[in-house]
């Protein structure tokens, strides 16, 4: 009866630790995707920020070279050195523009590699709860088997009692 009850604890136990497993293997699937996809996103802000950097000197080129011409055009330097002042203004705004979207990429990447890494953290204990479940089945079927073994050796040695108590033993 001892047996019975472990054997059926066990099984309670198997059946919640295969649940657990269940939801366990469907969030991390959740999250694998949103990884994914928050790849997909850095990847193309990456990009658009690549686009804009390459425009960006594209602009400033052109700009230095129209200063020098128009430095040797100019007489007074006085307006070459205002137009001067307005092109770093104007660089320094687009810094200062690029900066946020930056540092939010920065942030992004770096929430993103934390993400990763707990994740795969949590893959592990996945893994070993699997190898738990596992050993939780073999133990359940060893529980099976002795219940057998002792059942079939009760049966037995009933059947030996009730042949000597009749004298028939041989």
């Amino acid at each position: 009866e001892e047996l019975e009850q472990t054997l059926t604890t066990c099984e309670l136990s198997l059946d919640e630790f295969e649940r657990k497993e269940r939801f366990l293997y469907v969030r991390i699937e959740k999250y694998r995707e949103m990884i994914r996809e928050r790849e997909c996103f850095i990847d193309s802000q990456e990009r658009e920020q690549e686009i804009k950097g390459a425009a960006s000197n594209d602009d400033n080129s052109v700009n230095a070279s129209g200063e020098e011409e128009t430095a040797g055009a100019v007489e007074e330097g006085e307006e070459a050195t205002q137009d001067e002042e307005e092109n770093n203004d104007n660089k320094n705004n687009n810094n200062n523009n690029n900066n946020p979207i930056q540092d939010q990429l920065i942030q992004l990447k770096h929430k993103h590699q934390q993400d990763q890494t707990n994740l795969q953290d949590v893959e592990a204990i996945h893994e070993d709860i699997i190898v738990q479940i596992e050993t939780i089945k073999r133990r359940i079927i060893e529980l099976a088997d002795k219940k057998q073994d002792i059942l079939k050796n009760r049966e037995e040695c009933h059947e030996f009692l009730v042949e000597f108590a009749e004298g028939n033993f041989e």
